[in-house]
């Protein structure tokens, strides 16, 4: 198998029953960067979930045998985009995964709180928000043209309501607040989803853009997140910007979470819409940028200056 400039993987294809069921396959990966113990099992990208028929959750993409991943103690000095493929294509001639030097994208995921304690007026917002969200990307050409949206929410599980989609095919979802928040989860779904959805560079030319990934929680996560985010961080998969709402958020999680930190005061519609307005200005930022700057801190826009949100990390 060729190799690039991002390390290799030696692959097998498994034969799993229960995925047979599914009328798909799954291969075993094992990077470089991973532990002899480590077994990645990634289904096939021609799943239901992907052709918009169903939500897509962590258990229908993501699978382990053996040991489980192990957390490391170590920084992420080696963290790099592009992070090493987890396969190549199984068919060179699919369209969704065929690389396209001239139609780059910016993949841009929003990882949204739906417990409970957002329930009402927050999430009625936060609907809202991605609507003005939408209408703003529509206006600007560069982000028309450069960036893909995917939403994955979390409660008490999490699951990807949107998968990556062009601006011109994406429809905001109807959001439901409940249950607790699995942030671990939506962090390893998002994992799945970026290796699963994301073009990489290689033999045939250029891959996506670095994902740009907006995380909004109102609370501290009610699973075992920390490994999850410290093996996402390790991956160097994407730049994260964690942001918190309310008086709940605990800023040393959020700087575990986040390339860049912010903190919303509440949680109120008038502040959940500035946010949204921010992330629109953020992902419009970082088209024009893209190709010309390094790095991502200089490509964010300014905060709003009436203190609604602020900068932590």
């Amino acid at each position: 198998m060729p190799t690039s400039g991002w390390g290799s993987c030696s692959m097998a294809l498994t034969p799993l029953n229960s995925i047979r069921q599914l009328g798909a396959f799954a291969s075993v990966v094992r990077p470089e960067n991973e532990t002899s113990d480590t077994r990645f099992l990634w289904y096939d990208r021609h799943c239901p979930a992907k052709s918009g028929h169903a939500p897509r959750t962590r258990s229908q993409n993501f699978s382990l045998t053996g040991s489980p991943p192990t957390c490391s103690n170590e920084p992420a000095r080696g963290a790099h985009w592009p992070p090493a493929p987890s396969r190549p294509p199984l068919n060179p001639d699919d369209s969704a995964m065929a690389l396209d030097s001239t139609a780059r994208r910016l993949p841009v995921y929003l990882l949204l709180d739906c417990s409970g304690s957002m329930a009402g007026e927050p999430i009625a917002a936060m609907e809202m928000g991605l609507k003005a969200l939408l209408g703003d990307l529509h206006n600007d050409p560069n982000a028309l043209e450069t960036a893909w949206i995917s939403i994955i929410t979390f409660a008490s599980t999490a699951e990807q309501l949107v998968p990556l989609t062009e601006l011109n095919a994406f429809h905001p979802p109807e959001l439901t607040a409940s249950g607790t928040s699995a942030l671990g989860e939506a962090l390893e779904l998002l994992a799945d989803c970026i290796r699963a959805d994301v073009r990489f560079t290689g033999p045939n030319g250029k891959g996506d853009w670095k994902p740009l990934v907006f995380i909004l929680t109102d609370g501290e996560p009610t699973d075992e997140w920390e490994c999850a985010a410290e093996n996402f961080r390790l991956q160097g998969l994407a730049t994260i910007i964690a942001c918190g709402a309310g008086p709940e958020i605990n800023d040393v999680t959020l700087g575990r979470l986040g390339d860049k930190v912010v903190r919303l005061k509440d949680t109120r519609p008038g502040t959940l819409g500035a946010f949204m307005r921010w992330v629109s200005e953020s992902v419009a930022s970082t088209t024009r940028s893209l190709g010309t700057r390094t790095g991502s801190d200089d490509r964010l826009p300014p905060l709003p200056d009436d203190g609604t949100i602020r900068l932590v990390q």
